[in-house]
Order: C-alpha cells, then structure tokens, then sequence
C-alpha cells in the first residue's frame, strides 16, 4: 500500500531494481541485472490473489541490456535459484522475491539507453579525451547505487557520502572498478563529486543530476484532464534506400558495440587481477594500510605536523611490501588500470 501511495504522489523514473544479494553471492553484473529485471515485474501478487509474470524475449534483452547469448544461457542457469520458468509460456518468468532481501538499487533505463558524451579532464600523464558511448554494465550499477542512495526522500539535501570500499563492498566489486567507474560517471554528468574523500573515515561527497530524483507530480487543471488525446492519422509504410549517411551511421553503432565490447573485458580482467593480488596477505596487509593512514598523512602534510616524518616512513614501508608483493605476483599496477588494459586489448585485436 505504502508502495502505490507513493506512486501516486512522485513520478517514477522508469528502470529496474536489482537486489544487493544478487551481487553478494557472486552473480556477475550482467547476470544481477538479468536477475533485477524479472524481479521487479514479476513475483508480486495481484488483487485477484494471481501471482504477476515477466515475460522477454531474448532478442529484446539482447538489444536493451546488451547481453549476448552466452551470457544469457549462462544467466538464466545460475538464477534457478531465484526464479522459475512459466509452464507452456515461453521466456515467461517468476522471481521468488522471498529468496531476496527487499534490499536493491535502481538503475533508471536511461543509464541502459543513452549514449553519453563522456569527457575525461587531464589525469597525471594522461591528456584530456572524450568518448561518446554507453555505460558498461559496471558503470550502471554503480551509477544506479549512488542514484538510489540520492534519491531518498526522506533525505532534505539529495546527497550521498560515501568511499570507493564501501561501494566496492555493497556491489562486490573491486575498488580500482568502482573508482573507473566514478571517474565515468562523473565525466558524463551523471553524477557530481562535492567533497573528494581519501579513505572511510575522509570519505567522499556525491550529488547526481536532477532528472534522476523523483519529484512531486504537478497538478493537472481540469481542462488538461477532460481534453482528449490528439489522434495520431495511420502512416503508410516508407521505404527508404541507404545512403552515405546511413553506411556510416551504420559504420559508427558497429564501432561503438566493438569498443563497448572491448571495455567490458578490460573492465573484467582488471577486476579479476585486483581480487587475485588482494588474496596475496602482503598485499592486502599494505593496501589496506595505505588506505588507512591516508587521511591522517594529508592532514599532517597540509598543517606540516610533527609526526609527518613517521607517517611518510611508514607510508614508505607500505608501498615497499606493496611493491614486493606485485613483483612476486608479476603484476604491476597496470595491471589494475582499465585504461591501460583497454589499450593492450585494443592492439591485440586489430
């Protein structure tokens, strides 16, 4: 009830839940969003006492998610758990909303649709670039969670604060993702960095862009409501030819589904490396105590503290077993870097 009362008093932005548990027991991105979408259009009960089903086709999935067919059999596998198939109703689900906590962010569908200009301002020795796409599956989750953490409306000011780890750990992913991830976002202006925090106790401050919030339905005079709908005349069929215009709009979608591809992988194989390393006991032991004396080492630097002296040695110390275990490993830290993976994979594919 609380659910339709709030429907009827805010405008929903259309999209999909995807529960946290999803992502806590290991499910990838992909397959969490799969999942997140039968669960919220099916599994609830009806006032007639029917339970509702989901039903799409696999090309419509292919073609909103941008999921292929691999990762879709392998999706609809390891949900089984979750949801069951419709007897005598193809691609007909219901999700079991009680094998779930009723815990889950929202990813609004333009996060799915959209092609964003995206511009990345100068880093370190990197130039300043743009890149006109759409988000990776990684990008909209964590798009989606700092959305719904916005997007409380209890809160007064529509602002989150948070740290890489903390959002690492909610969507069981690795920080160096989380912080790509960010950076994209952020890049896209989709969502906006207030504070820039430096660990969990300094940590960040973020707004996203209002077309994301839900606001309060305005009123609709009573000449808007008994006005009928305009009429839309019958169209007859047109058969267009291709153009120039149309081989190389054509030309561009095939490089942007290529480069998503691309990035998608690089997306996982930095992943994959960074939870490697991090079961590495060195490591982890240095990582975390980087990410631990951080706040502490940038306070004592800008107000120039006594102790500066012991915390720039003991960062030292971190780094070095940082570095011998990476060596020992045979890893670097581009290993760890999206952007320079994305690079390797790039030649190995021309």
């Amino acid at each position: 009830m609380q659910g339709a009362t709030a429907a009827k008093k805010f405008n929903i932005i259309p999209g999909i839940n995807v529960p946290y548990k999803l992502l806590q027991d290991g499910l990838t991105p992909r397959m969490a969003i799969l999942g997140g979408l039968f669960y919220t259009f099916s599994g609830k009960t009806e006032k007639d006492g029917t339970v509702s089903t989901c039903t799409r086709r696999k090309k419509e999935l292919k073609r909103k998610y941008r999921l292929s067919g691999s990762t879709l059999w392998r999706g609809f596998k390891r949900l089984k758990g979750y949801m069951s198939a419709v007897e005598d109703k193809d691609d007909t689900y219901i999700f079991d909303h009680t094998a779930v906590p009723e815990l889950f962010l929202r990813a609004p569908d333009e996060l799915f649709d959209k092609v964003f200009t995206i511009k990345y301002k100068a880093k370190k020795n990197r130039p300043e670039r743009i890149e006109i796409r759409r988000l990776t599956h990684n990008e909209i989750l964590v798009g989606g969670y700092v959305i719904t953490q916005c997007d409380n409306l209890k809160k007064e000011k529509k602002e989150f604060e948070t740290s890489n780890s903390e959002i690492a750990e909610a969507l069981n992913l690795s920080e160096p993702i989380v912080q790509a991830a960010l950076d994209t976002l952020i890049a896209a202006k989709i969502v906006f960095c207030k504070v820039k925090g430096v660990n969990r106790h300094c940590k960040s401050k973020y707004k996203v862009h209002s077309r994301f919030l839900r606001k309060q339905k305005q009123a609709v005079t009573k000449a808007q409501a008994d006005t009928p709908p305009p009429q839309q005349e019958p169209t007859e069929k047109v058969i267009t030819f291709r153009n120039k215009e149309d081989v190389h709009r054509e030309q561009k979608t095939a490089e942007d589904r290529e480069y998503y591809r691309l990035r998608h992988l690089a997306e996982d194989i930095a992943d994959k490396n960074y939870k490697r390393a991090m079961l590495v006991k060195d490591f982890a032991a240095a990582e975390n105590g980087l990410r631990g004396i951080g706040a502490d080492l940038a306070f004592a630097e800008a107000r120039n503290s006594p102790n500066l002296p012991e915390l720039q040695a003991r960062e030292a110390e971190y780094q070095l077993l940082r570095s011998m275990a990476l060596k020992r490993l045979k890893m670097t830290d581009d290993d760890f870097n999206v952007e320079k993976i994305l690079e390797s994979v790039g030649e190995l594919n021309r």
